[in-house]
């Protein structure tokens, strides 16, 4: 028998894969063959024959992997407080955290967090904001250069370059000293003559 595919094993979903898997074995009567064949350890097939025999078909599904018991799970009734909390609030796990402290139930925000997801309570989606910038209104002009925007970051005297742009007799399209100085070409022909 020859040796099968990588894309032929892992096309098969894992109860057909193993039904194939004893199928072999059957033929080869060999768990090291087997073995050789599936590309894969003697002890997986011995698992999988050992189970087979046990259980027949049934034993070749896949199992819960759920543990049987929990010892330290958050008591049912703690859990209930919790989500009736968030159902009034819809506060996050900090904030849900010191309410609950407040009350002498001292939780983690983790905790508070798996108790969340597994009773299926998920915050509510934020509305996205609209984006304010680019304000398009305020930089777009009707002609070529009526607006010129400067960044004066590198002059040291940011006031009188200002003050020289209110005081200019040229009209200026934009004046705004916040970041920087935003002006027509007239009053920044103005400020520069001014600093030379």
């Amino acid at each position: 028998m020859a040796d099968l595919a990588y894309r032929e094993v892992y096309a098969m979903d894992a109860p057909e894969a193993r039904q194939r898997l004893i199928q072999t074995y059957q033929e080869t009567k060999s768990v090291a063959k087997t073995a050789r064949i599936w590309r894969t350890s003697r002890q997986v097939v011995r698992k999988w024959v050992q189970r087979h025999q046990r259980e027949g078909d049934a034993g070749l599904r896949d199992r819960s992997r759920r543990p049987q018991r929990s010892p330290r799970q958050t008591a049912p009734e703690t859990e209930e407080r919790v989500v009736a909390l968030w159902q009034q609030t819809h506060y996050g796990r900090r904030r849900l955290s010191s309410l609950l402290a407040r009350e002498g139930l001292h939780l983690s925000e983790h905790t508070i967090r798996h108790i969340l997801r597994r009773r299926g309570c998920t915050p509510r989606s934020r509305k996205r904001r609209k984006p304010v910038y680019p304000a398009r209104w305020a930089w777009e002009k009707g002609q070529p250069f009526a607006l010129l925007q400067t960044d004066v970051k590198d002059i040291h005297d940011k006031d009188m370059a200002f003050q020289n742009s209110l005081s200019s007799n040229v009209p200026a399209a934009t004046v705004a000293p916040v970041a920087g100085v935003a002006c027509s070409i007239g009053a920044l022909v103005t400020q520069m003559c001014s600093f030379t």
